[in-house]
């Protein structure tokens, strides 16, 4: 670790920063200090993703949806821990190999 931690912090265009060293270096605890100390972001309040309200081109699909009245809400950026044997299927969602062979139905399981 750095002697000054929030210089290393990630700029936001970055979307995200992998932290590694030996077990029992207090890297989560690091983390989740740092976490506290970064800007609060504007979500969108229910979206299960975080779409920012200000950007409707990177917006989801929940999001899209007319009945929905979009409220922004400032927040504190989460903290996501993940194994270290997570795959990109198991983190953003796989095909349904067995929707996919149906017709007319959705094969992302997200």
């Amino acid at each position: 670790m750095p002697k000054r931690p929030a210089d290393s912090l990630p700029l936001p265009r970055i979307g995200g920063v992998l932290v590694r060293g030996e077990k029992g270096t207090a890297k989560s605890t690091a983390v989740r200090a740092l976490a506290g100390l970064l800007p609060e972001i504007e979500v969108v309040d229910v979206c299960p993703y975080s779409c920012r309200p200000s950007r409707p081109d990177t917006q989801c699909d929940f999001c899209h949806k007319p009945q929905i009245a979009l409220r922004a809400v400032r927040r504190r950026v989460r903290v996501v821990d993940l194994p270290l044997n997570a795959t990109e299927d198991h983190v953003v969602g796989g095909m349904d190999f067995e929707a996919a062979t149906r017709p007319a139905s959705p094969w992302w399981a997200p």
